[in-house]
């Protein structure tokens, strides 16, 4: 039994579920919202990953990004492990992509800052 909180809608509903032969049972939900994240969370978790990835740039010296999608949990920290290699070595901007389909997972690696833009 996964003890978890649904973060979808305010109310913030204590949901408790399992997995027992390919079924997935959901408790706690006061919503049809509730119950989606919950089924999610126990068969295929995902977040979207935040971080900071070095740039060329002295001024700044590391550009904050995030992931476009979202991947999967159990993968997050093979994602930040490989996105320690990557450098920014030109002056992007928000929403621009910094790594393509990252590791194949589908999601870009996108700039969240105009930081290296107000340098330039």
């Amino acid at each position: 039994m996964k003890e978890m909180i649904c973060i979808v809608c305010p109310r913030g509903c204590r949901l408790r579920g399992e997995e027992k032969e390919g079924i997935v049972r959901i408790t706690g939900n006061q919503c049809s919202k509730g119950l989606a994240f919950g089924e999610k969370e126990i068969t295929d978790p995902r977040r979207t990953l935040t971080t900071t990835v070095k740039t060329i740039f002295p001024g700044a010296p590391v550009l904050p990004v995030r992931t476009d999608a979202e991947i999967p949990k159990a993968r997050m920290r093979e994602f930040r492990k490989a996105l320690n290699e990557a450098l920014v070595s030109e002056p992007l901007g928000i929403g621009e992509v910094v790594c393509q389909n990252f590791l194949g997972l589908g999601a870009n690696v996108i700039a969240s800052s105009n930081i290296l833009r107000e340098l330039s």
